[in-house]
Order: structure tokens, then C-alpha cells, then sequence
């Protein structure tokens, strides 16, 4: 993905934008909380079918997990791999001059879409944090092999989890296994970075690459929106681009049929025995980037020796962070194509 607007027509972000004012115009149905209800207990006992399949979702019991003796200090690796990470493959990394250029041509990219993208911003988002999470769950169903679009829904549920294991939730983790978790996920993206920059993993990994980005403390990113504004858009086009696809809110008749589900679930009654429904979601990181980190840490990827690096806090990446989420949340909302390597302002 690149971070320039150029693919993005003004009148599409324009559409975009009516399209959020008449979200935000929706009137929430009386039968929406039941439909809620609903719709969740329903999610809950379908998640429980797979319990391996999303960690997040299924609070794996993973107090069973063996972890290997590694610093974890959360520290400077998984603060360069984020770092890194933000930026486009095509800007220049570690040239100060082209990297500070090709900042100004992204920020410049935004003016065309700027009235759009106050519009969107400008949107009262209470009505529309509603829809989006029924939208949310409509779509979590249908991943399961169920719509609530369809009059034999309640049947197809009851079928689906009347003969599913019923796995036990562990809504808890032992104290001090989230980080160790999360750190072990951050190590794959970390292995990537230090192949493609030719350095051998470990402390001195982390001191190459310190020393990298400190000639990068003079670059600056300047907004041509405030950064509040361009998050506030990012998080309304998300919620739009959510209802529109899995709510179907874009036409009369697909708002009539949106309704008529919400009618049809604040009465179903859902005869099966719910297994127990899983936890909030805890961060958990994806089982397969954990089980990868935990083989890496073990071969010696890292050490404790990487929490002494002093990593430079480089100022244009709240900036840049804002842009490239707003970038992408307007190019879902606007179907915009992927383009490559950008002829007019060199992104």
C-alpha cells in the first residue's frame, strides 16, 4: 500500500462522505438491543465450535504453553520493527533529505481530499458506533457459515452447535504471559527487517539499527490537517465502510432488509444450550506469529542485552501514523485500486 491520495478520485472521497452523513442519519430501531442479544449469543456459540481458530476469540488455556528464558523487556527491537514497519517499502528509510521530501509530497497528496475528509470528521458517530457493531457481528457470523439475513437462521444455528464440543473458557491469564505473548509475535516482522537490511540478529541488531534512525531526528512531518481530525475521519469511514458491506446500508431496499433481520432476531428464539461466552478481548497476538517467535527466541534471535539500546524517538511518526490509517480507511471505503510506485510525487 502506498500513502498517496493520488489513486483516490475527489468525488469518490466526496460520495464517501454523504455516504457517512447518511449512516450517521440512520434512526436506530426500538428491537436493536434484543437484535443484539441476539446476534452476540449466537456469535458466542459458534466461536466455540473452533477454539483454535482465533486466540483473541477463543482465550486459548495458555497457561500450557512452555516459555523460554528470553529478556523480555518489550524494548528497543519491537520499538524499531514499528517504527520500520510504518513506512511505505518505497521511501527512502534511512536518507534524511529523500525521506523528509517524500513526506512533504505525502502530506501535500491530502489537500484534494481535505473538505471530504473534514466532512467525515465532522459526523456525529453515536448512532453509527451502533450499527458498526452489529455490522461487526453480522459479519463474525457469516464467517461461521451463518446469516441472519435468512428466515431459517435460528435453525441453521441450532443445527450448527446442537452437536459442537463444549471447550472450557479460561477468561484469566496467569499474570505476566500477555507481554511475554505479545513480544514473541513482535520477533517474525523483526527477522524480515534484519534480513532485508543484511544484519545479523541480537544486540547488535539493535545498536546498528539505533544508529540508523538517528540521523533521522531532523525530519519533520507537517500536517495539512490536524492529526485529531484525520484520526476522527479514520475511525468514521472504518465504521461506514463496516455497515456498508456487511449491513448492506446503501440503498432503500437494503435498509428495509437490514430492519427486517433486526425485527426477525429481536424475536428469534434461539433453542440451544450456549456454551459459555469467551472473554473481552485481551490483545492475545496470532497463535502462528507466537509459536514462530518462541522457536526464534529459543535459537537465540535475541538476548537480554538488547533492553541498553537507546532507540531515538523520531517525531513525524504520529503524523505519519495518522496518514497512512486514513490512507488506507478511504481507499476500503472508496474501493480505490492498489497502485505501485507513485510517477507523481514520487511515492
Amino acid at each position: 500500500m502506498t500513502a498517496c491520495f493520488c489513486a483516490i478520485p475527489p468525488e469518490s472521497s466526496a460520495k464517501a462522505a454523504a455516504m457517512a452523513k447518511m449512516c450517521a442519519s440512520l434512526v436506530v430501531p426500538p428491537m436493536m438491543p434484543a437484535a443484539m442479544v441476539n446476534l452476540q449469543a449466537a456469535a458466542s456459540a459458534t466461536a466455540a465450535i473452533d477454539p483454535f481458530a482465533d486466540m483473541a476469540a477463543s482465550a486459548l488455556p495458555l497457561s500450557k504453553f512452555t516459555m523460554p528464558e528470553v529478556g523480555f523487556g518489550l524494548g528497543p527491537l519491537v520499538k524499531i520493527a514499528a517504527v520500520l514497519k510504518l513506512l511505505p517499502n518505497k521511501m527512502a528509510l534511512f536518507d534524511p533529505i529523500k525521506l523528509q521530501a517524500e513526506l512533504d509530497a505525502m502530506a501535500k497528496s491530502i489537500a484534494p481530499q481535505a473538505a471530504s475528509l473534514k466532512a467525515m470528521a465532522s459526523v456525529n458517530t453515536s448512532v453509527m458506533v451502533k450499527f458498526s457493531a452489529m455490522a461487526s457481528v453480522v459479519a463474525e457470523l457469516k464467517a461461521a457459515g451463518l446469516d441472519p439475513f435468512e428466515v431459517d437462521f435460528a435453525e441453521s444455528v441450532t443445527e450448527k452447535i446442537g452437536s459442537a464440543p463444549r471447550p472450557s473458557w479460561s477468561p484469566t491469564l496467569p499474570l505476566g504471559l500477555l507481554p511475554k505473548l505479545q513480544f514473541l509475535a513482535s520477533l517474525p516482522p523483526l527477522a524480515e527487517i534484519t534480513e532485508e537490511l543484511d544484519i545479523a540478529p541480537g544486540a547488535e541488531a539493535a545498536q546498528k539499527l539505533s544508529s540508523m534512525l538517528k540521523p533521522l531526528l531532523p525530519v519533520v512531518m507537517m500536517p495539512s490537517l490536524p492529526i485529531q481530525l484525520m484520526i476522527k475521519a479514520s475511525m468514521t469511514m472504518s465504521m461506514v465502510e463496516n455497515i456498508s458491506e456487511n449491513l448492506q446500508m446503501g440503498s432503500p431496499e437494503a435498509r428495509q432488509k437490514s430492519a427486517a433481520m433486526m425485527r426477525m432476531m429481536a424475536s428469534t428464539n434461539l433453542s440451544v444450550t450456549l456454551a459459555p461466552p469467551p472473554p473481552p478481548p485481551l490483545g492475545l497476538p496470532a497463535l502462528e506469529d507466537v509459536k514462530i517467535g518462541m522457536k526464534m527466541a529459543k535459537q537465540g534471535f535475541i538476548s537480554a542485552k538488547t533492553s541498553g539500546v537507546a532507540i531515538p524517538e523520531l517525531s513525524f511518526i504520529p503524523t505519519l501514523q495518522a496518514v497512512l490509517n486514513m490512507r488506507m480507511t478511504l481507499a476500503q471505503l472508496t474501493k480505490a485500486p492498489p497502485i505501485g510506485f507513485c510517477t507523481q510525487c514520487g511515492l
